[in-house]
């Protein structure tokens, strides 16, 4: 049975664009034929175009709610590759969206990925390709884009600055973020698709309406507040409102779709953004000439990690560390981590990682020190590194904690009954340890992820602050310095620290943690004799 009959006509076409872009496609899905007067918008100067949108490397994971769903859909946005594509040097943009949960299996199955090669110098498509799974139907459409529209479409009278362009919907959401998004501005952008159920040609209005502060589960931003609409708008046109960081990249941390059905929102769940050099601003002409950035061949996969290249652990790598309490020079613990090798788990092909901890010495607070789990088994995808099964048993308890994720629905089920909804894409304490170990952690740039622990979502922010040389017993290792922050208003209240090896294994080092007994340290026991 197709699930997505079940869903009227408008409302499928609304929430598959709401799902793709969030930015502008539902506003246009209810665009009318109407002649409607719009008040005419105010004289700008020309649309100028940052290039840090544009980092190769930069992942972005969003949380999509709908109406009563709170896990809905998750979306992903990729600035995936620069290279030589179809005899032109490009950039290659990729996006993914998929509905989960109930909406899913009751409403509308939506699993489709699409790829955008954009020029390298005037940031303008010229080739995009979509792969839709509608349930249990499989197509696939690509578009080769030439020559721009023209602009017969704009009123004559308008004063709005015209993006000049002819872009589909994925490049138009990295074309608005290269704007200067200045105070009062208005824009306007002619868009042209042939995407499933939504083709056609669009011309749409993006108006820069203010700025404002949100808190989000990644954490706090000033944003700047833009709003979204076609420019023959009707009664019944759905209100878009975007945040987009205050700062040259112009991330999206939220969108909302305010709908008759209900309203659609998505959050930013995760991030990584790779460090750019500063982006030079090029006037938006034919001449216009960016700088050149280095080819990259990385193509991430799911989770924002990229597996293609290999793990940077193999199956039976074993981690030694011991723990010392402030100034301590004996060890008052000992953390174990072991990769066990991929096999069938619980009707899954997958890896085991375990994680052991045990106090050396007998006094209080050494053995304070374990006293919430003294054994952690985390099962996980091969490929994105995701757990699907978390086991927590602590040594003066005889019951085992089972916690099962099911990144797909963006469910969290645990032995005793709680249901917990999780953004797609979250770690447990050990897998993100390792997973961290394929990201993007060479200064200065920063990494998000969505961590379960103590029994609910927490983002981890991470952030690569230098290199340096630190003494591990009596050798000098080159590595990496890492911050890691909670979300909350005490982000960086423990002032955890991790430093990683600078090499191609990123084996962790050393972690550093304020406590209420103090500085806590653990150091990596035996560093690793063969490289990996």
């Amino acid at each position: 049975m197709n699930h997505s009959l079940n869903m009227p006509f408008s409302m499928r076409v609304i929430f598959t664009f709401a799902l793709f872009l969030l930015l502008s496609g539902a506003a246009m899905m209810h665009a009318q034929t109407s002649s409607t007067t719009n008040p005419e918008p105010i004289m700008l100067p020309g649309a100028a175009r940052s290039d840090a949108p544009y980092t190769i490397g930069e992942r972005l994971t969003y949380n999509v709610s709908f109406s009563n769903f709170p896990s809905a859909a998750h979306l992903e946005l990729a600035v995936a590759n620069r290279g030589t594509f179809f005899g032109r040097e490009a950039i290659e943009l990729q996006a993914h969206v998929e509905t989960t949960g109930v909406v899913n299996a009751a409403l509308f199955a939506i699993n489709n990925d699409y790829l955008t090669y954009i020029d390298a110098v005037t940031k303008l498509p010229f080739r995009t390709s979509e792969a839709a799974r509608d349930g249990a139907q499989i197509g696939a459409s690509a578009r080769d884009y030439n020559q721009p529209l023209g602009t017969e479409a704009i009123p004559s009278r308008s004063r709005a600055v015209l993006v000049a362009g002819n872009y589909d919907f994925l490049s138009a959401l990295y074309r608005i973020r290269a704007l200067p998004l200045a105070e009062r501005a208005v824009y306007r952008l002619q868009l042209e698709s042939n995407a499933s159920q939504v083709s056609g040609r669009y011309d749409i209005e993006v108006k820069v309406a203010g700025r404002e502060q949100i808190k989000s589960n990644v954490g706090s931003f000033n944003t700047i507040v833009v709003t979204a609409r076609p420019l023959r708008a009707g009664d019944n046109t759905p209100r878009v409102q975007v945040n987009f960081t205050d700062d040259v990249r112009h991330v999206p941390v939220r969108v909302t779709i305010q709908l008759a059905q209900g309203t659609i929102q998505a959050e930013l769940a995760s991030s990584e953004l790779p460090a750019a050099s500063p982006p030079p601003v090029v006037p938006n002409t034919p001449n216009a000439v960016a700088t050149a950035v280095p080819p990259s061949t990385v193509t991430p996969t799911a989770g924002g990690i990229n597996t293609r290249g290999g793990l940077p652990f193999k199956v039976g790598e074993q981690l030694n560390y011991n723990v010392f309490l402030g100034a301590g020079v004996q060890p008052t613990g000992l953390i174990s981590t072991q990769v066990r090798p991929n096999a069938n788990y619980f009707g899954r092909n997958g890896l085991m990682l375990a994680a052991s901890a045990q106090t050396l010495t007998a006094t209080p607070s050494a053995a304070s020190l374990f006293a919430v789990y003294d054994n952690i088994n985390s099962y996980i995808d091969p490929e994105t590194l995701l757990p699907f099964r978390t086991e927590l048993h602590a040594a003066n308890s005889p019951a085992t904690t089972i916690i099962n994720l099911e990144q797909s629905r963006g469910t969290v089920r645990m032995s005793d009954g709680t249901q917990v909804a999780i953004p797609v894409g979250t770690y447990d304490l050990v897998s993100v340890a390792y997973a961290l170990r394929l990201f993007r952690l060479t200064p200065p740039n920063r990494t998000s992820v969505s961590v379960f622990i103590d029994s609910r979502p927490r983002t981890v922010t991470m952030v690569a602050l230098a290199r340096e040389a630190i003494l591990i017993g009596e050798q000098r290792v080159p590595a990496v310095q890492i911050s890691i922050t909670l979300d909350g208003a005490e982000a960086d209240k423990y002032q955890m620290r991790l430093w990683i090896s600078d090499d191609a294994t990123r084996t962790p080092l050393r972690f550093t943690a304020l406590t209420a007994l103090g500085l806590v340290r653990a150091d990596l026991a035996i560093l690793p004799v063969v490289s990996q």
